[in-house]
């Protein structure tokens, strides 16, 4: 499997260390602000050709503890500012990419 063993001697993934890490800083944090719980969010980057084996990876491991999302999409636009289509009734579509932190942000100043 892609991401499995990776020679560490404790047997876990990077996934899984990195995981570990932000659950102990979201619990940290959430002490240090004495409140219920506190989101770190946590972006992992793929490619088409990464992109189902990392997604079972992480089902498989019940997303080491962490809460499950996925980035957003926008509209596709032309340089002229028009929509491109992917149909002639369908928008096309693409990730948001940078524009997914400022949503992430706002929603975490909403909380």
């Amino acid at each position: 499997m892609l991401h499995s063993n990776i020679g560490l001697p404790s047997g876990k993934s990077l996934f899984q260390l990195q995981a570990e890490r932000i659950l102990c800083v979201q619990r940290l944090a959430a002490q240090a602000k004495n409140e219920g719980s506190v989101t770190i969010q946590w972006y992992v980057m793929t490619s088409p050709f990464t992109d189902d084996a990392t997604r079972k990876f992480f089902e498989s491991h019940k997303y080491f503890g962490l809460e499950a999302d996925q980035q957003g999409t926008q509209p596709c636009i032309s340089k002229d500012g028009r929509y491109i289509m992917e149909t002639p009734f369908k928008v096309a579509k693409s990730p948001d990419g940078n524009g997914g932190v400022y949503t992430g942000i706002l929603e975490l100043e909403r909380k």
